[in-house]
């Protein structure tokens, strides 16, 4: 993506809305009780010491926040551009809280389907209208999507491809102009 190479800092959060049965991170995704809590002001102090350009806030899903938490990330964030950082968020793509608009540098939105039913479920789904919201904000140069492509046999699973081109179709500007990666 965008930032490949970029010296990036990593603020991994807990919690996570969807249950998909392929994540990389269920130790912080599906257990809230093994999350340790640190002010704001002491992450931005380690990301700004670590000399990275980048703060990537990834989770767990960091959009799936409480009131509380969501003011102490829009603080991080606005903090973190007024020290020079640039603000990095990977997302399920369900939501888009108002308060992050225009905070954030590029959004790293992986939607969710399960290709074992060839479908979204409630486990793991997304909501095109926050991708089409994404794209008005931000623009083809704040967004980068990213599909899991799960595969059978060393082959690349039939319906993970399929519902990526289906929602590509939907998406006709991001499928143009934004970085799509198939992982």
């Amino acid at each position: 993506g965008r930032t490949l190479g970029a010296l990036t800092w990593l603020l991994r959060l807990s919690g996570c809305d969807l249950r998909c049965w392929w994540c990389d991170s269920k130790q912080s995704s599906f257990r809230e009780d093994e999350a340790r809590e640190r002010p704001w002001r002491s992450v931005l102090s380690a990301a700004v010491a670590s000399g990275a350009g980048w703060l990537s806030l990834t989770g767990g899903e960091p959009t799936w926040r409480g009131p509380a938490e969501l003011r102490s990330l829009v603080a991080l964030c606005r903090a973190a551009r007024k020290q020079g950082l640039r603000i990095k968020i990977e997302s399920n793509g369900l939501r888009l809280p108002p308060e992050l608009d225009g905070l954030v540098d590029l959004w790293s939105v992986a939607p969710k389907f399960d290709s074992k039913v060839g479908a979204q479920t409630p486990a793991m789904r997304h909501d095109v209208r926050v991708l089409r919201r994404l794209l008005r904000l931000q623009g083809p140069s704040g967004l980068q999507l990213k599909f899991v492509i799960c595969y059978d046999k060393a082959q690349p699973r039939r319906g993970d491809l399929e519902q990526a081109e289906r929602l590509l179709k939907t998406l006709p500007l991001a499928a143009k102009r934004c970085p799509i990666f198939f992982i």
